[in-house]
């Protein structure tokens, strides 16, 4: 077990009450993006990085019958250390208006590098809101808000 096992108590969804909200279609996804540093050569003024991660998190969702697509946010060329980001707060702001209930990242560093607020995120306030992290097949924080 990981210290991001242990701090964020992240486990793979099992049981009924998993298999109750996907046969519910209950997701309503967000697809969160980041990269650091800013890469010379863009698409859409988006770096490679973002649109690589987009393309992933909407890969998934097309594999999916019960979650439906509701926005990107798109932080490109901004640090993981600094939770104060654009995007992120936009995407905290539909989490609070109950607009998404299901965040989607390529892996946990793209929310950030700052461990203790990661670990907020992923162990406190994601579960707290009932929000069901997807992170590329290797994590999945469990959906507590269940009523």
């Amino acid at each position: 077990m990981t210290l991001l096992d242990i701090f964020c108590k992240i486990k793979t969804i099992k049981g009924n009450d998993y298999t109750r909200l996907r046969s519910e279609k209950m997701f309503h996804a967000g697809i969160y993006c980041r990269v650091s540093v800013e890469e010379a050569v863009k698409v859409d003024k988006y770096s490679n990085s973002i649109h690589s991660q987009v393309k992933m998190g909407q890969e998934y969702i097309s594999e999916q019958q019960d979650i439906t697509f509701v926005s990107s946010y798109l932080d490109d060329g901004i640090s993981g250390s600094n939770f104060d980001r654009p995007e992120f707060r936009r995407m905290l702001a539909d989490i609070e208006l109950g607009k998404i209930n299901m965040v989607i990242i390529k892996d946990v560093s793209r929310l950030g590098r700052e461990h203790i607020d990661t670990n907020y995120y992923l162990g406190k306030y994601f579960p707290e809101k009932g929000i069901y992290v997807y992170d590329d097949g290797r994590v999945e924080v469990e959906w507590k808000a269940l009523t």
